[in-house]
């Protein structure tokens, strides 16, 4: 069932996470875009499939941002979401349509730091949902009735702390312990090369 804002009292613990979930969200939809799209102007090759998109109207949450920040076009059996410009939801997009990062595009950031950072960019919003009701993760649950809020918001917390972190990484190229510490909470760094102290292995 397509879930609606009109359900959920005014001021409802839930109504206060939609909000910092959809603010976050679209910091984290401009941070990707400034890496993406570049790239995904210029190809020719669609990664995004219906069966993705679909999960906005199957997930109960997804839904309610669904409801709250309507897109400009409908859902399409063929397409989903996916506009001649790109994705027409604003927010409410599956976490994997962030953790998706062509192997064309983390090839052409440096490896390390960056790279990492990058990682975790793409991480965020699905690190805000994980065990939201138990061990199962807010977009995959069949209602919403049991959420832990207490562990959505240390999450929103955690994922807008290192989205400052990145960011501030991304513009400047200097990052401090304090702000990998940050990065760790959502993604584990990577193992430093044993024959290269100091050296982080790359992503695979």
């Amino acid at each position: 069932m397509l879930m609606t804002r009109w359900m959920l009292p005014e001021m409802s613990p839930l109504t206060h996470i939609l909000k910092e979930y959809a603010t976050l969200e679209s910091k984290v939809r401009d941070a990707i875009a400034l890496i993406c799209l570049p790239h995904c102007a210029a190809c020719r090759h669609v990664c995004c499939r219906p069966e993705f998109c679909r999960e906005t109207l199957e997930s109960p949450f997804l839904s309610l941002l669904l409801a709250e920040f309507p897109p400009a076009i409908p859902f399409q059996s063929e397409r989903g979401w996916l506009t001649e410009i790109g994705c027409a939801l604003t927010v409410g997009r599956p976490p994997v349509c962030y953790e998706f990062l062509c192997k064309k595009i983390m090839g052409r950031h440096p490896q390390g730091n960056h790279l990492y950072a990058v990682k975790v960019l793409s991480h965020l919003i699905t690190h805000v949902g994980k065990n939201a009701a138990g061990r199962r993760h807010l977009v995959e649950l069949a209602g919403i009735t049991k959420l832990n809020f207490t562990r959505l918001r240390k999450h929103l917390a955690e994922a807008n702390s290192a989205l400052g972190a990145i960011c501030r990484f991304l513009a400047s190229g200097n990052i401090e312990s304090t702000s990998l510490q940050i990065l760790g909470r959502i993604l584990p760094r990577p193992l430093t090369n044993a024959n290269t102290p100091g050296i982080s292995q790359p992503w695979q």
